[in-house]
Protein backbone atom coordinates (compact mmCIF):
# COMPACT_ATOMS: atom_id res chain seq x y z
CA UNK A 1 0.00 0.00 0.00
CA UNK A 2 2.89 2.37 0.73
CA UNK A 3 3.64 2.60 -3.00
CA UNK A 4 0.02 3.45 -3.89
CA UNK A 5 -0.81 6.35 -1.56
CA UNK A 6 -2.95 9.20 -2.86
CA UNK A 7 -0.98 12.21 -4.09
CA UNK A 8 -2.51 14.41 -1.36
CA UNK A 9 -1.32 11.96 1.30
CA UNK A 10 2.18 12.00 -0.20
CA UNK A 11 2.24 15.82 -0.05
CA UNK A 12 1.11 15.71 3.57
CA UNK A 13 3.77 13.15 4.53
CA UNK A 14 6.44 15.20 2.79
CA UNK A 15 5.33 18.33 4.65
CA UNK A 16 5.87 16.35 7.87
CA UNK A 17 9.37 15.47 6.69
CA UNK A 18 8.51 11.87 5.81
CA UNK A 19 10.02 10.70 2.54
CA UNK A 20 9.75 6.93 3.02
CA UNK A 21 6.08 5.98 2.84
CA UNK A 22 6.61 2.47 4.21
CA UNK A 23 8.43 3.83 7.27
CA UNK A 24 5.69 6.44 7.75
CA UNK A 25 2.95 3.79 7.65
CA UNK A 26 4.78 1.45 10.00
CA UNK A 27 5.53 4.28 12.44
CA UNK A 28 1.90 5.42 12.45
CA UNK A 29 0.62 1.91 13.15
CA UNK A 30 3.27 1.30 15.82
CA UNK A 31 2.34 4.53 17.66
CA UNK A 32 -1.36 3.70 17.56
CA UNK A 33 -3.35 2.06 20.30
CA UNK A 34 -5.99 1.18 17.75
CA UNK A 35 -5.47 0.88 14.01
CA UNK A 36 -7.67 -0.40 11.22
CA UNK A 37 -7.17 -1.44 7.63
CA UNK A 38 -9.81 -0.97 4.94
CA UNK A 39 -9.58 -3.80 2.44
CA UNK A 40 -10.99 -3.89 -1.08
CA UNK A 41 -10.72 -7.48 -2.14
CA UNK A 42 -7.26 -8.60 -1.13
CA UNK A 43 -5.65 -5.15 -1.25
CA UNK A 44 -5.47 -2.59 1.54
CA UNK A 45 -7.06 0.69 0.45
CA UNK A 46 -6.58 2.73 3.63
CA UNK A 47 -5.09 2.47 7.08
CA UNK A 48 -6.12 4.70 9.98
CA UNK A 49 -5.79 4.79 13.72
CA UNK A 50 -5.44 6.67 16.99
CA UNK A 51 -2.70 6.92 19.58
CA UNK A 52 -2.20 8.87 22.79
CA UNK A 53 -0.62 12.29 22.56
CA UNK A 54 2.77 12.20 24.32
CA UNK A 55 2.03 15.36 26.30
CA UNK A 56 -1.50 14.38 27.48
CA UNK A 57 -2.89 10.85 27.82
CA UNK A 58 -6.48 12.12 27.55
CA UNK A 59 -5.83 13.33 23.98
CA UNK A 60 -5.98 10.98 21.00
CA UNK A 61 -4.09 11.73 17.81
CA UNK A 62 -5.98 10.33 14.82
CA UNK A 63 -4.60 9.72 11.35
CA UNK A 64 -5.49 8.17 7.99
CA UNK A 65 -3.50 7.27 4.90
CA UNK A 66 -5.24 5.97 1.80
CA UNK A 67 -4.90 4.89 -1.78
CA UNK A 68 -6.98 6.06 -4.75
CA UNK A 69 -8.95 2.80 -4.51
CA UNK A 70 -10.79 4.14 -1.45
CA UNK A 71 -12.81 6.26 -3.89
CA UNK A 72 -14.44 3.08 -5.24
CA UNK A 73 -16.21 2.58 -1.88
CA UNK A 74 -16.55 6.20 -0.79
CA UNK A 75 -20.24 6.03 0.25
CA UNK A 76 -19.61 2.95 2.42
CA UNK A 77 -16.42 4.51 3.77
CA UNK A 78 -18.24 7.72 4.73
CA UNK A 79 -21.02 5.81 6.48
CA UNK A 80 -18.61 3.64 8.42
CA UNK A 81 -16.22 6.48 9.27
CA UNK A 82 -18.55 7.86 11.90
CA UNK A 83 -18.78 4.45 13.61
CA UNK A 84 -14.98 4.07 13.54
CA UNK A 85 -14.54 7.58 14.93
CA UNK A 86 -16.96 6.84 17.76
CA UNK A 87 -15.10 3.63 18.61
CA UNK A 88 -11.69 5.31 18.46
CA UNK A 89 -12.77 8.23 20.64
CA UNK A 90 -14.09 6.20 23.59
CA UNK A 91 -10.87 6.39 25.60
CA UNK A 92 -10.08 10.06 24.96
CA UNK A 93 -11.50 13.41 26.00
CA UNK A 94 -10.31 15.00 22.77
CA UNK A 95 -9.22 13.86 19.31
CA UNK A 96 -6.82 15.99 17.29
CA UNK A 97 -4.22 16.18 14.54
CA UNK A 98 -3.30 18.40 11.63
CA UNK A 99 -4.22 18.22 7.97
CA UNK A 100 -2.34 19.80 5.07
CA UNK A 101 -4.10 23.01 4.02
CA UNK A 102 -4.30 21.84 0.39
CA UNK A 103 -5.83 18.45 1.20
CA UNK A 104 -9.41 19.49 0.47
CA UNK A 105 -10.68 15.90 0.36
CA UNK A 106 -9.52 15.25 3.92
CA UNK A 107 -10.76 18.65 5.10
CA UNK A 108 -14.27 17.97 3.72
CA UNK A 109 -14.24 14.48 5.30
CA UNK A 110 -13.10 15.89 8.66
CA UNK A 111 -15.87 18.51 8.57
CA UNK A 112 -18.39 15.78 7.76
CA UNK A 113 -17.13 13.88 10.83
CA UNK A 114 -17.81 16.96 12.98
CA UNK A 115 -14.25 18.16 13.48
CA UNK A 116 -13.59 21.79 14.38
CA UNK A 117 -10.66 23.59 12.79
CA UNK A 118 -8.90 25.63 15.44
CA UNK A 119 -5.55 26.86 14.15
CA UNK A 120 -3.90 27.48 10.80
CA UNK A 121 -0.12 27.21 10.84
CA UNK A 122 0.87 26.85 7.19
CA UNK A 123 1.03 24.39 5.65
CA UNK A 124 -1.18 22.70 8.26
CA UNK A 125 -4.57 23.23 9.83
CA UNK A 126 -5.15 21.78 13.29
CA UNK A 127 -8.49 20.10 13.99
CA UNK A 128 -10.19 18.73 17.10
CA UNK A 129 -13.25 16.81 18.20
CA UNK A 130 -14.35 17.00 21.82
Amino acid sequence: MSQRLRPADLVELEAHGETNTLVALLRAVRRSEKSYTVWIGERPAAIFGVGRAPQDASVGVIWLLGTPEIETIKIQFLRESRKWLEEMSQEYDLLTNVVHEDNQLHIRWLKWLGMSFIRHQPPFVEFVKI
